[in-house]
C-alpha cells in the first residue's frame, strides 16, 4: 500500500492470507479485484499450501498429523482451544515433521491444511509442545521475545497465468539465532 501510495497509484489491500501477531515471514495479498477473487477461491478450495516452520518446547521425533476441532473460548474474544467434534469447534488439521530435535527443543516443519486462528499454536499446545515464546498457549521464553513461528513457503498457482509459484522466506534473525543455539 506505501509503494503504491509513494507512486501515487490507486491501491486496495486485498490479503489473501494473514499472519498471527508476532509470527513473521510471508503473506499473500492481491493486486487487484480479479486475483483477489480467484485467490480467494483458491484458499477456500485448500489449493494454496503454506508451509511454517516452529521451534517447541520438547522434544519430538519423526512425523505425524494432528486433527482436532478448535473453537474460540467463550469468555475471550481471542484465545482458541481444542473441542470435541460435537461442541461447536471447526476441524483443524495440521501435518508435521520433524526437522531437529535436541536440547529439549524441536525444530518442526508445518503445515495446516485448514486455516483456523492459531491453528498451529493451539495444537503444538495441545500435543505437550507448545511453540517456544508462546506466552498465549504455552509460556514466554528468555531466548526469543515472541513466538517462534515463521511462514517459511506458499506454493500456488498464478492467479492470472495459472504458472506454479513457490515464493520462500528464510527465517527471521531472532528465529535463526534461536536455531544455532540449539
Amino acid at each position: 500500500a506505501y509503494k503504491y501510495q509513494e507512486e501515487g497509484a490507486p491501491f486496495v489491500f486485498r490479503a489473501i492470507s494473514r499472519l498471527d501477531r508476532n509470527t513473521s515471514g510471508l503473506t499473500l495479498i492481491a493486486k487487484d479485484r480479479i486475483s483477489a477473487s480467484n485467490l480467494s477461491k483458491a484458499m477456500k478450495n485448500r489449493e494454496i499450501h503454506k508451509k511454517y516452520i516452529a521451534i517447541l518446547n520438547g522434544e519430538l521425533s519423526g512425523s505425524g498429523i494432528i486433527h482436532t476441532y478448535i473453537k474460540r473460548e467463550a469468555e475471550s474474544i481471542i484465545f482458541r482451544r481444542v473441542c470435541g467434534a460435537d461442541e461447536g469447534g471447526d476441524e483443524a488439521i495440521t501435518e508435521y515433521s520433524v526437522i531437529s530435535s535436541r536440547k529439549g527443543y524441536t525444530l518442526v516443519l508445518a503445515s495446516p491444511i485448514t486455516g483456523r486462528t492459531h491453528q498451529l499454536r493451539v495444537h503444538f499446545s495441545h500435543i505437550g509442545r507448545p511453540i517456544l515464546g508462546d506466552d498465549m498457549y504455552g509460556q514466554a521464553s528468555e531466548l526469543i521475545s515472541r513466538h517462534a513461528l515463521h511462514a517459511v513457503s506458499l506454493d500456488l498457482l498464478h492467479p492470472r497465468t495459472q504458472n506454479r509459484l513457490k515464493v520462500y522466506a528464510p527465517p527471521s534473525d531472532d528465529i535463526a539465532s534461536v536455531i544455532s543455539q540449539i
